[in-house]
């Protein structure tokens, strides 16, 4: 049997499909936070001899640009907050004159130390002097809810010391006022609270066995288990969960910065917005804040010599001539990337506040439910486009707040305020099921589980460890904001 091989060529004709570099780097720059993108546009310029950048003042709070170093927008917005404060109260408006004897400048300067600074100075009142660089990684190693993020080993090889001698600089800083900083978790911050406690005298029933072998049981409301489990009747137990919600708190820093965070820091810390939203009569004006931050063009001189080689006047050597095509090419698509994001921006925040109108004019309650693949389908654009345009992205809106983008397209922002306003106004914790009647009262129909899912986003605590009145929000949860506030 034989076997012959042929080799034949055939042409066939057949259409694909091919993603452009150009479109490549117009969707990365799209993506771009604005940090990420002033950081990209300065390597550009770095990289890019034809490629110019013109800076522009703007003003921090509201991107607007800056004319003599002032903010028009913010300083019309002052005078006018102004105005209303003294047609409301007079009284109010009129300037407080201060003696010049008693006013001394250097109590108007902020010291700004943080709260961190405040512990190592307590702590190093109890540990001896050669202990300060223990005590400075210490504090560097507590998170923002005074937590211990580090085993006692690496905080022992970090400032080249003994276990010993970090365990013991550990007990004295556990023991600083509120109690509780520098516990590894909710169990032992609880404990190292009892503990102290019971030093004065004040240790009622059950409360530790509670601390340290039932908190899920108690988060979950299971009294009656817990009484079975350690022998005595729901009535102490319910008086034990009670002291452990007035007289206990889950972490050192509830109701303060985080440790290694200055008030000042925490005070001014804002998000610079992408886009601004301001009332123009009865309609909404957009700004793109990134057309008023820096101009982007290319070197004329570039220019020139691109034009001039173009047009036979003038002739360099191949190498020269290939720089030369090559950077005003880059630099001018780069622009061209730039003005599309802007455009793209432009187009897809019109198309929200035309949606999203009534939550503008009235807060978070009206937010109407609204899907990025809408926003595409108006637009005629794929949804990852209106995902790139949105993601990491900041609106300013009319009346001055800062909202991510995804604020638009999470319609549960109405039912948390709503959840957050029952909480605050609660006489005793209410449980998860009585908030979820509660709001069905109020014509939102939810289900307890999302409940209980809505306060764990917002970091809000369960009933058995909430105090009356108070959201009590956890490190990380975000307030769904009172009245449209976010």
């Amino acid at each position: 049997m034989t076997v012959e091989l042929v080799l034949e060529l055939e042409t066939e004709e057949r259409l694909a499909t091919q993603v452009s570099p150009r479109l490549v780097a117009a969707n990365s720059i799209l993506e771009l936070s604005s940090l990420d993108l002033e950081q990209m546009i300065t390597q550009e310029v770095t990289e890019n001899p034809a490629l110019e950048r013109t800076e522009i003042l703007t003003c921090d709070a509201c991107g607007s640009a800056l004319e003599h170093g002032v903010c028009i927008s913010c300083l019309e917005r002052h005078v006018r907050d102004e105005m209303l404060a003294w047609l409301r109260a007079p009284e109010q408006a009129e300037p407080r004159v201060e003696p010049e004897d008693d006013l001394d400048p250097l109590e108007r300067v902020d010291a700004g130390e943080t709260l961190g600074e405040q512990l190592l100075s307590e702590l190093m009142t109890i540990l001896p002097p050669t202990d300060r660089d223990l005590g400075e990684v210490l504090i560097g190693s507590l998170d923002e809810r005074g937590y211990l993020n580090a085993g006692v080993d690496e905080i022992a090889r970090l400032a080249d010391v003994s276990v010993e001698r970090v365990e013991r600089a550990l007990h004295h800083l556990q023991r600083l006022e509120p109690i509780g900083w520098g516990a590894r978790n909710l169990r032992e911050c609880l404990l190292l609270q009892i503990e102290a406690l019971a030093d004065e005298g004040i240790e009622p029933p059950h409360v530790r066995e509670i601390a340290a072998n039932y908190l899920r049981e108690l988060s979950e409301r299971k009294l009656e288990r817990i009484a079975r489990l350690l022998g005595t009747s729901r009535e102490e137990i319910v008086r034990a969960a009670e002291f452990i919600r007035h007289h206990l708190h889950p972490f050192p820093t509830q109701g303060l910065t985080a440790p290694n965070q200055s008030e000042r820091d925490a005070r001014s810390a804002h998000v610079r917005p992408d886009v601004v939203l301001r009332h123009k009569g009865d309609d909404f004006e957009i700004e793109v804040v990134e057309s008023n931050r820096f101009f982007l063009r290319v070197n004329p001189l570039y220019m020139k010599l691109r034009a001039e080689l173009a047009s036979g006047d003038f002739d360099l050597p191949p190498e020269q001539r290939n720089h030369i095509a090559y950077y005003v090419k880059r630099a001018r698509d780069f622009i061209m990337n730039i003005n599309a994001r802007r455009e793209t921006l432009l187009n897809v925040t019109r198309c929200v506040v035309e949606q999203q109108r009534e939550f503008l004019l009235n807060g978070v309650r009206h937010l109407r439910p609204m899907t990025r693949a809408q926003v595409a389908e108006r637009l005629s654009l794929h949804e990852s486009t209106i995902s790139r345009a949105t993601n990491r992205k900041y609106v300013m809106l009319p009346d001055r707040r800062v909202i991510p983008f995804s604020d638009f397209f999470t319609p549960s922002l109405g039912p948390k305020d709503v959840l957050e306003e029952i909480i605050i106004s609660e006489r005793k914790p209410l449980t998860d099921e009585e908030i979820k009647a509660l709001m069905e009262e109020r014509g939102i129909n939810i289900a307890r589980r999302t409940v209980t899912k809505y306060r764990t986003q917002m970091g809000i605590l369960p009933a058995t460890l909430r105090s009356p009145g108070r959201a009590s929000h956890l490190p990380g949860g975000r307030k769904s904001g009172r009245n449209g506030r976010v």
